[in-house]
C-alpha cells in the first residue's frame, strides 16, 4: 500500500502495545499509530514520528443494511479480559432491567469456558470469522463497545465500525481518546476496579445505544471516512519519507 523502506518501522501491529511483540531494534525510523503509543517506542534510536492508520470499506452503499437497533459489535483477543467485560456488562443490564442488547463479537481465538457460561441468545460469538464477515456485521451495528482490557494503541475494528456511522464507546485510556476524539466517541474513564469499570461501562453503552437513535449515521460515518482516509495516510507518509531523505542528505554532507 505504501511504498516504505524496509529499515523503518511502522508499529500496526496492537501485539506491540502489549508488550508481545518487539519492534527490530535495527531500525533507523519508527513510525507509532498514536503519540501514546510513541512514548513505548522512545526508548529505540532513531527518527519518531506518528501516523494513525486508514480505514477502506469494502461494502458499496447500495448493499449495506439498516443498523441493527442496539445490537453491539467487538472483535480482538478473547482471552484479554475484554470479552469477558463486555458480555458480563450485557449481562447486568439485562439483569437491572435495561433492555437487552444484541452482541456480535468475533474473537481472534476461542474464549474461556468462564466467558461461554455467560453467553446467552443476545450473544453471538464466532470465532476466526473471515474479514469480510466481520466487516458486513460492524456495518449494521448500532454501537462498537471496546471495553479493551489490554493496552490498546489502534483499534482497527472499532474505526471500522465508526466509518460505517456506529458510535464507538471505549476507555479514555491508552490510544482511544487520539484516535476518535469527540468523533461520535463516548469516553469511559477506565478503573482497576473491575466491578467500578463495569458499571461505568453499562451506563455510557445504554447512554450510546439511545443516542444512535437519534444521532445522523450518516454525519458520523462521513467524519470518521473523512478520518481515517487513505488519501490523508498517502501524503503523511510522503511528507516523512521525504524528511528522512532530506535527514540522510544532511548526515551525508556533514
Amino acid at each position: 500500500m505504501y511504498d516504505i523502506p524496509k529499515d523503518v518501522f511502522w508499529a500496526t501491529d496492537e501485539g506491540v502495545t502489549r508488550g508481545d511483540v518487539s519492534p527490530r531494534d535495527d531500525a533507523r525510523a519508527y513510525v507509532a499509530t498514536t503519540s501514546w503509543q510513541q512514548l513505548l517506542l522512545s526508548g529505540y534510536s532513531g527518527h519518531h514520528h506518528v501516523i494513525r492508520p486508514a480505514v477502506t470499506r469494502s461494502i458499496d452503499a447500495d448493499d449495506r443494511v439498516p443498523p441493527v437497533r442496539r445490537s453491539v459489535g467487538w472483535a480482538g483477543d478473547a482471552n484479554d479480559g475484554s470479552l469477558a467485560m463486555l458480555v458480563a456488562v450485557a449481562d447486568g443490564m439485562r439483569r437491572s432491567g435495561a433492555e437487552p442488547v444484541t452482541i456480535h463479537a468475533f474473537p481472534t481465538t476461542q474464549p474461556l469456558k468462564s466467558v461461554m457460561d455467560l453467553v446467552n441468545d443476545d450473544v453471538h460469538i464466532a470465532v476466526g470469522a473471515k474479514p469480510d464477515v466481520v466487516e458486513r456485521v460492524l456495518s449494521h451495528c448500532a454501537v462498537y463497545a471496546a471495553p479493551s482490557m489490554s493496552a490498546t494503541s489502534f483499534d482497527r475494528e472499532a474505526a471500522l465500525a465508526a466509518t460505517y456511522g456506529a458510535l464507538v464507546v471505549a476507555p479514555k485510556k491508552y490510544g482511544y481518546p487520539e484516535v476518535f476524539g469527540g468523533l461520535a466517541y463516548y469516553p469511559c474513564i477506565h478503573s482497576y476496579d473491575n466491578a467500578t469499570y463495569a458499571a461505568s461501562f453499562a451506563s455510557v453503552l445504554n447512554e450510546a445505544l439511545h443516542a444512535a437513535l437519534v444521532v445522523s449515521r450518516g454525519e458520523a460515518s462521513a467524519a470518521a471516512v473523512a478520518k481515517f482516509a487513505e488519501d490523508r495516510v498517502k501524503f503523511e507518509w510522503e511528507e516523512f519519507l521525504g524528511f528522512l531523505k532530506m535527514a540522510d542528505a544532511v548526515s551525508f554532507s556533514g
